[in-house]
């Protein structure tokens, strides 16, 4: 990796996850700071375990990643959805288990109430909860005052990290929430600064060219499903005419019958 995180930070974020049961830590840096960077190797180090090998429910969300991220919907949307994909799998003899069925909400009011009900079903199982999420500055609707009111029901079940930029937005933050833990990132030095960057880049384009890739099969497996229907409809279409034609024959054939006994009867 170009940029290697500050071990004191990374140790100080893993502390507060495995110790607290519930709260938010803040990473507070200029951008290009190594934010980003250091949530990434925390979810990383989280995914390998806690003491004892129980392993929480880690939801990693980077804002502005992807298309429609920066909206706040959409981003609570997205929570759920990996939530329910973190659930217990049906057990399954092909796959090793499937995914349960969940309907995601589109509505911003019903996807609180989803996201909540969620954490509680994980709460019920005993499980730990921690979401990471990166880059709230880049919300669209940051300063909308009852855009964060979400952000109390995350923490009353969950612990959650996330980074900011200024102190401005520390503040936006704390009108809603306290802050349990706050970390400030320092600049870069301009060399680790482009060293990193190239990273991001990098990173980014393999993501994109990724999901290029997984939209294009997407489109493939779709039109080649709707040509199976198209023939199977034509199919159908075909089979139907000839069981008519059928039927028509049979007909004819019966009233030549009929006519020829006519006929004959009259000779």
């Amino acid at each position: 990796e170009p940029y290697i995180v500050r071990s004191d930070m990374l140790e100080a974020l893993l502390d507060f996850a495995r110790r607290e049961k519930r709260g938010l830590a803040v990473v507070q840096g200029d951008m290009g700071s190594g934010k980003s960077h250091l949530l990434a190797a925390a979810v990383c180090s989280l995914a390998l375990g806690f003491q004892g090998g129980d392993v929480p429910v880690i939801c990693p969300l980077f804002v502005g990643a992807s298309a429609g991220s920066r909206d706040t919907r959409i981003l609570l949307k997205t929570l759920a959805e990996a939530l329910v994909e973190a659930l217990p799998r049906h057990p399954n003899q092909v796959s090793g288990g499937t995914a349960p069925q969940r309907k995601i909400e589109d509505d911003l009011l019903l996807l609180k109430e989803q996201v909540q009900a969620l954490l509680d079903e994980f709460e019920g199982m005993g499980r730990k909860t921690v979401i990471v999420l990166d880059a709230v500055s880049e919300l669209f609707d940051l300063y909308n005052p009852t855009v964060l009111q979400w952000l109390p029901l995350l923490l009353a079940k969950s612990v959650l990290i996330m980074t900011l930029n200024s102190q401005d937005e520390v503040e936006v933050i704390e009108q809603h929430v306290r802050v349990r833990l706050m970390l400030q990132a320092g600049r870069l030095d301009p060399e680790r600064k482009v060293s990193f960057l190239t990273y991001l880049v990098t990173k980014h384009n393999t993501a994109v060219e990724t999901e290029l890739a997984r939209q294009k099969q997407e489109m493939r497996d779709k039109a080649m499903r709707e040509l199976q229907r198209l023939q199977e409809e034509r199919l159908q279409r075909r089979l139907h005419r000839e069981k008519l034609r059928g039927k028509s024959k049979k007909k004819e054939g019966r009233t030549k019958g009929i006519k020829g006994d006519m006929f004959s009867s009259d000779t």
